[in-house]
């Protein structure tokens, strides 16, 4: 495997400001307000002729009543003002007229009615815009396809939590499980997902996350999801367009995957299960430091600046691939000593894993204890090699010895998310930008830079003199509305290009001789940056622009002026 595979650049994931989302909502107009206060006892709509609706002492929604807020109802909540609901509450925009709640909190209590999926009735909030707001969920509500600006509280129940995007502003999280057995899928996060030890089973998958999940208890399954390393980025609502909030603005790095929780007693952290994620530029990839029997298979983890993967629990480690981050994979805490009430702390298996070009070293150990590493690929077959990048007793006489022959003598294909395609003789490098643009190369990327307002893609390609180079970008057509003002530039000359259409996106491919050259892909037109839409960036989504057959219905060739 090229020791450029997945190179720092593989993933560009850039929040863009300035996305406006379509709402027949706007603040400043004269038309009065309805004001509600106290305790709804019957059914009750909120209408949108009688909108906005504002709130200045809490609310309650009384059992067995339901508030059904209509399309284009917007609820003004005074600080520290909820809603509660104890009843149901109907919520249910559409993408032309949205449901605004400014401020304040809902809360859906542990007796409210949630959600009932054969009969699609009772709670549901869909199609809504939250601005400043949180939502407390303790019931099994259905919170799908909106725009939150604050947080999800999850207490109790099993309520789905689907398609949505969250920018996350309290704490820097954007949902936190408190309890219940949430169904987190398909959403967009800015700021991650933190769980304590009260949650029970969390189903967290197919999501993009900037930030990281953390789950402390229970037994979380946790797949498909695309996590990178926090660009925190803070918005507000103005007049339903969101503006970046300069003041409150955060990155550090941070764990892409942290189940940290107990060995012992009724909110112990057991039989997790962690497969099929993309994990890209974090502190370290995945961290299981307590708790038994977690499967971890399957995952890709990329550029983690202190190491790949963090273990001190049983675990069955299998099929991943951990590449370019400082150290491979950590191993600590197995020296099989039963310290206080947690069990014996027996060692992982560690099998079929793809663990190379990590800067330090592959393995690093820190136990008195022998440990079974073999049947993993390291980069080499050269067992010299291999064990200069395992640090164990040939580097530190009190630690235990670290085998790792036999070896796998190439790269396991196997050892990626199934969404994944991998070919060892074309290494496909895929960036991203919020499904507007991607780049399939056999040359190696990077500097890669967007431009939304002058509608420019740029980057370094690089490859073996003597060689041919490609490029197959694939760019939203809003984004590049007209084929006919799309240009490609080498080191500042215009180069012949095939401009084809998928449906939604154009896909421009062309060809160099491979040296170090600087690439531009440009407009002259103006682009439309998209309306966020769920799910924003699945992995599956993601590499299917790389892998899926393509129709095309329009078909152009570009030749330099």
């Amino acid at each position: 495997m090229s020791k450029r595979f997945l190179s720092s650049a593989f993933l560009a994931t850039i929040l863009i400001g300035g996305l406006v989302l379509t709402s027949a909502m706007r603040f400043g107009t004269t038309q009065a307000s309805t004001d509600v206060n106290g305790i709804i006892n019957s059914d009750t709509t909120w209408t949108k002729a009688n909108s906005p609706y504002t709130i200045t002492q809490p609310v309650t929604v009384n059992s067995g009543v339901t508030l059904t807020i209509e399309p284009g109802v917007t609820a003004i909540m005074n600080q520290n003002v909820y809603l509660q609901v104890d009843g149901a509450v109907v919520a249910i925009g559409t993408s032309a007229e949205k449901i605004l709640f400014n401020g304040g909190e809902i809360r859906l209590m542990p007796n409210s009615t949630g959600w009932n999926e054969q009969t699609a009735s009772d709670s549901v909030i869909e199609n809504a815009i939250f601005n400043g707001a949180i939502i407390t969920v303790s019931n099994s509500a259905k919170i799908n396809n909106n725009t939150i600006i604050g947080a999800i509280d999850i207490n109790g129940g099993s309520p789905y939590i689907l398609n949505n995007t969250i920018y996350g502003s309290r704490y820097f999280y954007a949902i936190n499980i408190c309890g219940g057995s949430p169904q987190i899928e398909y959403n967009r996060l800015v700021g991650g997902i933190v769980g304590n030890e009260s949650a029970r089973f969390p189903i967290i998958s197919n999501n993009s996350v900037e930030g990281q999940v953390t789950v402390g208890g229970g037994s979380p399954v946790i797949s498909g999801n695309l996590i990178t390393g926090p660009r925190r980025q803070m918005y507000i609502v103005n007049n339903d367009t969101f503006q970046l909030n300069t003041n409150n603005n955060y990155s550090s790095p941070s764990i892409g995957i942290g189940l940290t929780g107990y060995n012992f007693g009724e909110n112990k952290l057991y039989g997790a299960v962690v497969t099929d994620n993309v994990i890209v530029d974090c502190l370290t990839g995945i961290c299981w430091n307590a708790g038994e029997g977690a499967i971890i298979e399957r995952n890709l983890i990329i550029n983690s600046s202190r190491e790949g993967l963090s273990i001190g629990s049983n675990a069955l480690i299998r099929n991943n691939s951990i590449i370019n981050s400082l150290i491979g994979i950590n191993l600590y805490n197995f020296n099989v000593i039963n310290d206080g009430p947690s069990d014996p702390q027996f060692p992982p298996m560690i099998l079929n894993n793809n663990i190379e070009n990590n800067s330090q070293y592959n393995i690093y150990s820190y136990c008195g204890s022998d440990l079974n590493a073999t049947y993993n690929w390291w980069g080499t077959i050269d067992e010299q090699s291999i064990q200069n990048t395992i640090y164990d007793k040939a580097f530190d006489s009190a630690l235990g010895i670290i085998s790792f022959m036999p070896c796998l003598m190439a790269p396991n294909s196997e050892a990626y998310p199934n969404s994944i395609y991998y070919n060892n003789s074309s290494v496909i490098l895929t960036h991203l930008l919020d499904n507007i643009f991607s780049i399939e190369s056999n040359s190696t990327i990077s500097a890669l830079f967007f431009n939304e307002t002058a509608s420019e893609i740029r980057f370094t390609a690089n490859g073996p003199s003597e060689t041919t180079g490609y490029v197959k970008a694939t760019i939203l057509e809003q984004l590049m509305p007209n084929p006919e003002d799309i240009q490609v530039y080498l080191d500042g000359n215009q180069i012949d290009c095939t401009i084809t259409s998928n449906g939604n996106s154009w896909i421009i491919t062309f060809t160099y001789n491979h040296s170090e050259h600087e690439i531009a892909i440009v407009s002259s037109a103006q682009p439309t940056i998209p309306e966020i839409s769920s799910p924003i960036i699945l992995p599956l989504f993601m590499i299917a622009i790389i892998i899926a057959a393509v129709a095309d219905v329009v078909y152009f060739k570009k030749r330099k002026h």
